[in-house]
């Protein structure tokens, strides 16, 4: 709605102007939703961090390795003082950028390992330059890209085309949220890109049972089941995924009025992550009875 509503195209190169919400002026609500949107999708990812390219990238970047709790690395255009007293400069072409001045990118290789798994995030996939460059970064250092992510796609510039050409296994962890297909005289052909709601509904319980299915305990004596990461045993929970079913449920659960959960720990968090999506109370049903209810109707 953003796109259709605020970005103009500005020439006949496929330049989007997004410049009120997305670069020069940052709409920080909807790098909320944006950053939301992106991490359940990458729920599954194990991503140690995340990767962006100065400057626009590192609103909805930032968002989103808040959400992920890992670091944000930022790409500099640049090379500045410090990073060149450092030694340590690794640089990428950013050849075919939408701006001759913006033809490199620039990392500290300290600021990436060989075993960091990340996520490249960018506003705009345009011609793939930004994104390639990123990629280039992680393969000088060793480090693994294991999904891209963008607010916006110009399909007609053929980007995620030259990704895959490239980077053919990265052909279903290139996600962006809004695609414009086409610029011409007659205006803008927007297309919206989040999934249904049941197919996303299919993801997320395809994720939860990936994880399960490697982090469960079985006690077959005691006919018990421990959830080793997943759901909270031992008070370790994955909150992404947590966020994410609860966000998938609510859906399936729209009107209600509020929600309740007799399970301690574990079920509180779910129930929780359901409440905050539908926003509505949450009620928990104890297992004794604390001093604060005796007396009470019970």
């Amino acid at each position: 709605e953003k796109v259709l509503e605020c970005a103009k195209p500005r020439d006949e190169s496929g330049m989007l102007d997004a410049s009120t919400f997305l670069n020069h002026m940052v709409d920080t609500a909807l790098m909320d939703q944006a950053a939301s949107l992106l991490a359940a999708r990458f729920v599954d990812s194990r991503a140690t961090a995340v990767l962006a390219a100065e400057t626009s990238g590192v609103a909805p970047a930032l968002r989103l390795a808040m959400q992920l709790r890992v670091p944000l690395v930022c790409a500099r255009r640049e090379i500045s003082p410090v990073m060149q007293a450092s030694g340590k400069v690794i640089s990428a072409s950013a050849e075919g950028s939408s701006s001759p001045s913006r033809g490199a990118l620039h990392v500290l290789s300290e600021h990436l390992r060989k075993t960091d798994t990340v996520l490249l995030v960018d506003d705009i996939l345009g011609s793939g330059a930004t994104a390639l460059a990123l990629q280039d970064l992680c393969d000088q250092i060793g480090a693994t890209v294991v999904g891209m992510g963008f607010l916006v796609e110009k399909a007609f510039q053929g980007g995620r085309e030259k990704i895959l050409a490239k980077r053919p296994q990265l052909a279903d962890d290139i996600v962006a949220l809004t695609k414009v297909l086409s610029v011409d005289d007659k205006g803008m052909k927007v297309f919206r890109c989040p999934e249904e709601p049941r197919e996303r509904w299919l993801r997320v319980a395809d994720d939860l049972v990936r994880q399960m299915g490697s982090e469960i305990e079985v006690d077959v004596a005691a006919n018990v089941m421990k959830f080793k990461s997943v759901l909270g045993y031992e008070m370790s929970m994955d909150p992404v995924l947590l966020d994410a079913c609860g966000q998938v449920l609510a859906a399936q659960f729209a009107g209600v009025t509020k929600v309740l959960t007799g399970a301690p720990i574990q079920g509180l968090a779910v129930a929780h992550a359901v409440a905050r999506h539908l926003n509505v109370p949450m009620v928990f049903a104890r297992h004794g009875v604390p001093l604060t209810m005796k007396g009470q109707r019970i």
